[in-house]
């Protein structure tokens, strides 16, 4: 941080001005491979905010019924869960500590 120190408009410098989003000064976190990393209280709101929007289809998947012509309904709303929501929830519990991912 000492080498950009001197360069305000660097975003994260502590004496950054607002632009757009973003508020000024230093940042209260940063994504890195899709994990939020930072203050507690900003990765918490971040991965609530990230698990809602994963969360989304899971109605959809679960109002799967048979039809006529496909009878695997069932199997295919527990491939769906398994392979997709699933790993997404388990990639925070494993990339982020259990004081942030306990709200979420």
């Amino acid at each position: 941080l000492d080498s950009v120190r001197h360069r305000v408009d660097v975003k994260g410098t502590p004496d950054a001005p607002p632009h757009g989003s973003y508020e000024g000064g230093t940042l209260p976190g940063i994504r890195v491979l899709g994990a939020f990393l930072g203050g507690s209280a900003w990765c918490r709101d971040k991965l609530v905010k990230r698990v809602r929007k994963a969360l989304e289809p899971l109605p959809g998947i679960l109002a799967l019924r048979d039809s006529k012509k496909v009878r695997t309904a069932q199997q295919l709303s527990q491939v769906l869960i398994r392979f997709c929501m699933n790993t997404t929830l388990t990639f925070f519990l494993r990339t982020m500590p259990p004081s942030v991912t306990l709200a979420a």
